[in-house]
């Protein structure tokens, strides 16, 4: 926890962080009765610095002022007089804007009693008139505590929102988590853990692993992994566990020591379903053979080509289609689209023009120079890829002979 300390001489940082509005300012309200002494008491407070003082002469304005922005001091009288007139309390308002703005009552010289009371009903201290002198000190203990406090309310607020973040990522994680107690029974399970060995929460609740989801013959190797895990996390790049329909899963296993708020041993472990992952990889690749053989035997011509010009891949149709030996021949040896693929460099204006305001083209009707000299009619059908800043990356597009 953060510990601010405040000293009256040299001049005290009042305030600290988000609460003041200016680092060099001592901003007080002042629950006054009309009495000038009280302001001169808050004035006094700033040793030399800025001293914003602001006057509430009953309730109402007192509330006004609340709604504003932040005080860092309330100081005067305990009661302050309602719409009807009659005084009430301030405390009660003064605790609405949070244990950051400590209230010191001033109560008539002498009477203690009131001020004990005025204490026990919410203020942080009291001083009667009569005892000026008391004030400095008061506010320097009346300031440190709020400040205490507002560094304990941010630290609840920060272990609050890491509990909901680590929450939400302990129910929506695709990989299956579980925790264990010392004993090694299973404490709670994510969703990601029921998706990928088939119980509920209430099926493994209090059971262990080594009775679900560990086949016999890794039992061996389940007790090792947590004999490892004492003081520090262990992993399995590949391990094989069981689901509940007897069914076998390859998964990735990392297993950590967790100690709970009470100070006892716990576990936790994650398990990566590598077999799911593996039939993706292989679906993937089959569908990069099947992308590559569609590309590679496709009777239309197709390319890709940077925006100033250059081919960056083209398919063999449509190296055959202008005349080239191959596709390197084609790609390597073309070094403008412009002038040296389009017979009319008008052509790939007008095309990069509507591609460019319409994202795409569709039968664009153009001539085109092979590689030995003759011009044939082509018809495109193109569109831009651009990245997620909107910059444009390449032309996608295909080509086949125009009809007669």
């Amino acid at each position: 926890m953060k510990t601010v300390l405040v000293a009256l001489n040299p001049a005290p940082p009042w305030v600290t962080g988000r609460h003041s509005n200016r680092m060099n300012e001592l901003r007080i309200i002042v629950v006054s009765d009309g009495a000038p002494d009280l302001e001169a008491m808050a004035r006094s407070l700033g040793n030399g610095r800025s001293v914003a003082v602001r006057l509430a002469h009953d309730r109402e304005e007192l509330a006004a002022l609340l709604s504003g922005p932040a005080f860092d001091l309330a100081l005067g009288v305990a009661t302050l007089p309602g719409p009807g007139g009659d005084p009430a309390p301030v405390s009660p308002l003064l605790e609405g804007a949070g244990p950051a703005l400590p209230f010191i009552a001033v109560v008539p010289a002498g009477d203690h009693a009131r001020g004990l009371a005025a204490v026990q009903a919410g203020a942080a201290d009291y001083l009667t008139r009569d005892e000026p002198g008391r004030l400095p000190a008061a506010a320097a203990r009346a300031l440190r505590d709020a400040a205490r406090l507002r560094d304990h309310a941010q630290l609840e607020r920060s272990e609050a929102m890491f509990r909901a973040y680590f929450r939400h990522l302990f129910e929506h994680s695709p990989e299956g988590i579980v925790f264990l107690d010392a004993q090694r029974r299973i404490i709670e399970i994510n969703a990601g853990f029921c998706a990928l060995f088939g119980y509920t929460a209430g099926e493994l609740a209090g059971r262990t692993l080594a009775e679900t989801i560990v086949p016999g013959p890794m039992r061996e190797e389940h007790d090792d992994l947590f004999a490892r895990m004492g003081k520090a996390c262990v992993a399995l790049p590949e391990a094989t566990r069981r689901r509940k329909d007897g069914s076998e899963v390859r998964v990735s296993v990392l297993g950590c020591p967790v100690v709970t708020p009470d100070g006892h041993a716990a576990y936790s472990a994650m398990y990566t379903d590598l077999t799911s992952r593996q039939k993706a990889l292989e679906t993937l690749r089959r569908a990069e053979s099947n992308y590559r053989d569609i590309f590679l035997s496709a009777v239309e011509g197709i390319y890709l080509t940077t925006p100033v010009g250059r081919f960056v891949l083209v398919n063999p149709a449509l190296a055959d289609l202008l005349g080239f030996d191959s596709p390197g021949d084609l790609a390597d040896n073309v070094r403008s689209i412009s002038r040296e693929i389009y017979a009319d460099p008008e052509d790939r204006e007008e095309f990069v023009r509507q591609v460019r305001a319409r994202g795409s083209v569709l039968h664009f009707r153009a001539r085109m120079r092979r590689k030995d000299g003759r011009v044939i009619e082509v018809l495109e059908n193109a569109r831009a890829v651009f990245d997620e800043d909107g910059a444009l990356l390449y032309y996608q597009g295909t080509v086949i002979s125009a009809p007669a």
